[in-house]
């Protein structure tokens, strides 16, 4: 366990003894900052929306990884320092987050790819007058950065939880598919098959 779990631990257990507070104050912990990360990327006519959404699909799922939770939501509260270039704010949410759950050092990741990828100085909105596709395509990838993002720590948080698991299923599917494969003459044989 991280040492920055531990310390929050610590001092709920220097409160009380009760679980409950322990879930409680994880998740106040967790909905703050993706209530901030809500509140300053989406507009206020969808605000409820996403929390509500939020709520539905997440929820549940973040009782089961409170300190990954934990640290991904700091790492969505730390994408407003991404949009405003505050690199040095950025990475001391990051480190935070990785006292958290070590998961959250993909975040370092975050910062250059929203350089080229997405930010203001990206390939996309240098030449966006050289057709069409490319003014379509700046919007489109402009004004859906933040779920892009959100989509991206959701997959790496999914594989970095369930690594192991993925792997396991991809192992058996591709042995039963070699299996299968050989009783047929082949993969060529099987090909048709699939």
């Amino acid at each position: 366990m991280e040492r920055g779990f531990g310390v929050f631990l610590y001092l709920i257990s220097c409160l009380t003894d009760n679980v409950f507070w322990m879930l409680f104050l994880s998740e106040l912990f967790i909905c703050f900052f993706i209530w901030k990360a809500i509140d300053d990327n989406v507009s206020d006519q969808y605000k409820v929306f996403s929390m509500v959404l939020y709520y539905l699909l997440f929820y549940s799922f973040s009782l089961n990884i409170m300190r990954q939770m934990m640290a991904m939501s700091i790492l969505l509260f730390s994408y407003r320092y991404i949009k405003r270039r505050q690199m040095f704010k950025f990475m001391i949410c990051v480190v935070i987050a990785s006292l958290i759950h070590i998961s959250s050092v993909i975040g370092f990741a975050l910062y250059p790819i929203y350089g080229v990828c997405i930010g203001k100085d990206s390939i996309y909105l240098q030449h966006k007058e050289t057709s069409r596709f490319n003014s379509f395509l700046q919007k489109v990838v402009y004004k859906s950065r933040f779920v892009l993002i959100l989509a991206g720590l959701c997959l790496a948080a999914f594989l970095i939880y369930n690594g192991k698991e993925v792997i396991k299923f991809l192992a058996a599917y591709f042995n039963d598919f070699y299996d299968i494969a050989q009783g047929l003459g082949g993969v060529r044989g099987a090909s048709h098959y699939i």
